[in-house]
């Protein structure tokens, strides 16, 4: 297995890039004996500290779907924020801490569903493609918010130094 840095966080990746899994290391800036952040094994990509330090968000794929979770650097559980059928991509905490950006897709409607069902499951080329479009959800936890609305795309995002 490589170390690599990553933000102060290590990720521990076996050689079968085809199947890693990583595992995120915490490891003191001022030293200190490194521990695991999250389970050996765990799907987790993404890792980003909260502008206060004290905890580490970061990706994690359940049941298949990628959830936002948050996890105490202190010790402690990571515990899952609710995106609802949301399945974020890229994520950046506001500068205060109380909120989290991220890119999702919205979830695909029942109508569209039914309508892939009847064309027994074949794509429509040019009809089905949904933009990726930008949320925000309260770092307690909370509803995302939709942010953008039109038929763009959005495939980056930065907080404007006062978090509006």
């Amino acid at each position: 297995m490589k170390l690599y840095w990553k933000r102060r966080v290590l990720s521990r990746v076996p050689k079968a890039w085809s199947t890693a899994r990583r595992t995120k290391i915490f490891v003191p800036v001022a030293g200190g004996t490194p521990r695991a952040m999250t389970a050996e094994g765990a799907d987790v990509s993404s890792p980003a500290f909260a502008p206060d330090g004290r905890s580490l968000a970061f990706l994690r794929k359940v049941d298949g779907k990628k959830k936002l979770h948050l996890l105490p650097v202190d010790f402690g559980e990571a515990r899952a924020i609710d995106t609802g059928k949301l399945e974020p991509g890229s994520f950046a905490f506001s500068p205060d801490g109380a909120r989290i950006a991220f890119l999702a897709e919205r979830p695909v409607s029942d109508e569209r569903k039914r309508e892939k069902f009847l064309r027994g499951g074949a794509k429509a080329w040019g009809r089905e493609w949904e933009p990726t479009r930008l949320w925000i959800v309260p770092a307690s936890g909370g509803e995302p918010v939709e942010v953008t609305t039109g038929p763009e795309h959005v495939v980056a995002f930065r907080w404007s130094p006062d978090g509006k």
